[in-house]
């Protein structure tokens, strides 16, 4: 955040205020004096006059020093009792000899009855503002301590010297109030001032200005000028109160309704309290309001320090941006050059900033910080320039929320939020730019892209780096480089239906540790990591997610659960690695760890955790296309597993349940293929399996090799169906209805092609086509015109025929003239042979 309170030119106000002060004090010192002399004269006239063509000369002194000599060039003794000096001029020197002042007039008159002194016309009073105690070099003393003269030369007036002009100014000494309700005008080391009324009493010390002050001059080259509606200043408290002033100075402004000025005892500004509609402008850097403002100066005039309360705002207006911002309080520490250092905001703090929109920034960015307080230091930019803010600290509740980029397509919003943040800046053109954001206490961050995606992940600590785009300071906002969190992070991504393709997407992940970089755009995820998307979880060491796509790597102990639509019964993975594809819903997992060797296993659990089936591959690769997520019915699922080598032979193996298994074969561990007891499962090697679930249906090729309870059948192909399972029990209908999902069900039948050979105990046969119905468990055999099915049987001998029916049970053996597909039409030999 840019603050701009400390480029405002608070020091010149100060200092502006503190000379109508002197002015003001140095005005009712001086009447006090004049009334003093005049109305003492008439009792010295008959002392020490001495009469030169028409004029006299009086001294007083107290026979150390003089105190004050007066020269007029003619005075008149009426006889109302009233005396009038003409043409005067009086020099007043200080109890030290240190200062001396002069007051000059055309005309004065005292009333000795009403006691009360009337300067008629104009009064000029040069007063000596700032001789040092025995400076004989002193401007004030050279021109002003010379011989009494009449009348007025302004050019002789050295630097030193307040010049103040007025007229119809009355003095009572009953009430020691001296007052003028005409103008003045003041002029002292190049500045010019004038006011409307004055008010002076001689015992309180206090003086009053009564309107329209204003003062202007030029400052280091720099014009200023100061208005206040009232002056008043108390002499005893050290305190002059200004009501209604303004402040302004190259188009720098400071005004308040009342601004109070309390003064050292060397009569420098210790502080200035300012009340109600305080309001500090600069031009460049904008506005800052608060009701109360609270200012402390060092010995040499700087700005110490400074405290506003009462709803303070700011509000700045550049061509390339706009910016807002506000808090209850605000604390100021200034450098030793008046530069602001370090400020602290409190209650409510809140900044929003604007970047307007151009050719190369169509979507007006947008930076707002919101938090329960608000630390920033600042560095000096050198002599001249404007302090730049270098690192901010925010805490309680805090978030920072960007929003917009590049271009209108470009437009993204992110926050980041947590207990606390701390920010460091970089100077950037002359302009600070935020470098890096640490974050600590439920930190989070929120990201809304121009597509609707919204993700947003949280945790302990946040560390984040942001880079500026080249070419275009002040035109963008910075861009996020990386950001890392850590320490049970949580990430949720939601993607709308209109880039889901249907209902919203709700996704979760769960880690350790989340890193985020830009350059890849890529989340990474490592320590504990469970991804939840519907219908499937994924755990593993580490994810590395690509945040447009959504498609993800998963590497280390990869775990999945799928739970299936019409399956009660979840299917699980165990893999080395893991490729997720949220576009073409593809999901491929790989065996093969570091060592080299491995392979991925899938199982689930049949109806009831009983009998469940299992594949083990070097790959596996479940995909689900078309349908929707409003219409899954029309979704087609499919299970490949393969070799990561085309043409390697016996790399998958499969368990399938065969329906009727006995209650102690269900779902062996991973890496255990389940050991087969009677005629529960089926065991089945090839060098590649594809299963489809709309069809129910298990494709194997490359050469298959299967085993059962009842021995081992061998082909270059086969396909297994699956039908729905069927309640064991009438307790187990509810639960056997939902069986299903990839690979659920029984196995219903199997169909092996070409080069088949079934080995059982005492029975050997060959075909080239064997059908095996799970229901009967009955096997039939085919084969060609050249080369018809043929069982050799131990005790019996070999058979031969167009057909051969045979139990997995029995020694029995039906030939029969058909391929045994359909109800035998014609049988031509029948052998029965009992062991």
């Amino acid at each position: 955040m840019r603050t701009s309170v400390e480029r405002l030119r608070i020091g010149l106000l100060v200092g502006a205020g503190l000379l109508v002060l002197v002015i003001a004090a140095f005005l009712g010192y001086a009447r006090y004096r004049v009334g003093k002399v005049i109305a003492d004269l008439p009792g010295k006239l008959g002392a020490t006059v001495t009469k030169e063509f028409n004029g006299y000369t009086y001294s007083q002194s107290d026979g150390k020093r003089t105190i004050f000599t007066i020269h007029a060039a003619k005075a008149m003794q009426h006889s109302d009792g009233k005396l009038t000096l003409h043409d005067v001029s009086m020099i007043l020197y200080g109890h030290s000899g240190d200062r001396a002042d002069r007051i000059s007039g055309d005309d004065f008159e005292y009333d000795t009855k009403a006691q009360v002194v009337t300067a008629i016309g104009v009064v000029h009073l040069d007063l000596d503002a700032s001789a040092p105690t025995g400076d004989p070099n002193s401007d004030a003393r050279k021109h002003l301590s010379g011989p009494a003269q009449s009348g007025h030369d302004d050019a002789t007036l050295g630097g030193h010297v307040i010049h103040v002009k007025t007229s119809g100014l009355v003095y009572t000494k009953q009430t020691g109030v001296a007052t003028t309700d005409q103008g003045l005008e003041f002029a002292f080391g190049g500045y010019t001032g004038h006011a409307v009324g004055a008010v002076y009493n001689s015992s309180t010390g206090q003086v009053v200005l009564q309107s329209a002050i204003t003062l202007s001059g030029v400052d280091k080259g720099r014009p200023i000028s100061l208005r206040a509606s009232h002056g008043e200043l108390d002499r005893t408290a050290r305190r002059a109160d200004f009501r209604d002033a303004r402040y302004s100075s190259a188009g720098q402004v400071a005004q308040a309704d009342m601004a109070q000025i309390h003064l050292r005892e060397d009569n420098s500004v210790e502080r200035i309290d300012c009340m109600n509609n305080v309001a500090l402008e600069d031009g460049v850097q904008g506005k800052v309001n608060s009701q109360r403002a609270e200012i402390s100066l060092s010995a040499t005039n700087r700005l110490k320090a400074a405290v506003l309360t009462g709803g303070v705002r700011f509000d700045q207006q550049r061509p390339e941006r706009q910016a807002q911002g506000e808090s209850e309080r605000a604390n100021l520490e200034f450098d030793e050059h008046g530069d602001l250092s370090h400020a602290v905001m409190q209650g409510r703090v809140k900044t929003v900033e604007h970047l307007r929109a151009s050719e190369a920034n169509a979507a007006s960015p947008e930076r707002t910080l919101a938090s329960d307080a608000l630390e920033v230091w600042l560095a000096s930019a050198g002599v001249g320039a404007r302090s730049q803010v270098r690192d901010m600290k925010a805490t309680g509740s805090v978030s920072m929320l960007t929003a917009g980029g590049r271009s209108a397509s470009d437009a993204a919003a992110r926050k980041f939020s947590g207990d606390l943040l701390t920010a460091h800046m970089v100077p950037v053109n002359g302009s600070p730019e935020i470098s890096t954001v640490h974050g600590s206490g439920h930190t989070a961050i929120e990201q809304k892209g121009a597509d609707g995606i919204f993700q947003k992940s949280t945790g302990d600590t946040l560390d984040a780096i942001f880079h500026q785009i080249a070419g275009a300071v002040g035109k963008s906002s910075p861009e996020l480089a990386s950001a890392i969190q850590q320490g049970g992070v949580a990430i949720e991504r939601t993607v709308p239906a209109k880039v889901a393709g249907a209902a919203s997407d709700v996704q979760h992940a769960t880690a350790q540790k989340a890193a985020f970089d830009a350059a890849t755009n890529h989340l990474t995820l490592t320590g504990d990591v469970a991804m939840n998307d519907p219908g499937r979880q994924i755990l593993a060491a580490k994810v590395v997610i690509a945040q447009g796509s959504g498609d993800a790597t998963a590497d280390g102990g990869v775990k999945a659960t799928y739970q299936q639509a019409g399956s009660a019964e979840p299917a699980h993975v165990l893999a080395a690695r893991a490729e997720l594809s949220r576009s073409s819903g593809k999901a491929v997992f790989y065996g093969r760890g570091p060592s080299g060797a491995g392979a991925a296993r899938l199982w689930q659990a049949g109806t009831g955790g009983q009998g469940g089936s299992q594949v083990e591959a070097p790959v596996l690769v479940f995909e689900e296309t078309g349908g929707s997520d409003k219409d899954k019915s029309r979704k087609e699922s499919r299970l490949t597993a393969r070799a990561e080598t085309a043409g390697t032979s016996g790399m998958v193996h499969a368990v399938l349940a065969e329906g009727n298994a006995s209650k102690g074969g269900g779902a062996k561990p991973a890496g255990q293929l389940a050991k087969t007891s009677g005629t529960g499962v089926a065991r089945i090697v090839s060098s590649e399996m594809v299963y489809s679930d709309s069809e129910k249906r298990v494709d194997f090729t490359g050469g298959v090799r299967m085993i059962d309870g009842s021995g081992e059948v061998k082909a270059l192909s086969a396909v297994v169906y699956l039908a729905a399972a069927t309640p064991s029990s009438p307790g187990a209908s509810s639960h056997a209805a939902t069986a299903g999902g990839l690979l659920g069900g029984k196995l219903d039948r199997i169909v092996a092609n070409h080069q088949i050979e079934l080995t059982q105990p005492g029975r050997k046969a060959t075909g080239d086509r064997l059908i095996y119905t799970a229901s009967d468990q009955m096997f039939v055999l085919t084969g060609t015109a050249s080369a018809p099915p043929r069982v050799v049987d131990a005790q019996q001998g070999s058979t031969t025929g167009a057909a051969l029916r045979f139990h997995s049970g029995d020694n029995n053996v039906v030939i029969s003239g058909t391929d045994g597909e359909a109800p035998a039409r014609k049988v031509e030999t029948e052998t029965r042979v009992k062991q």
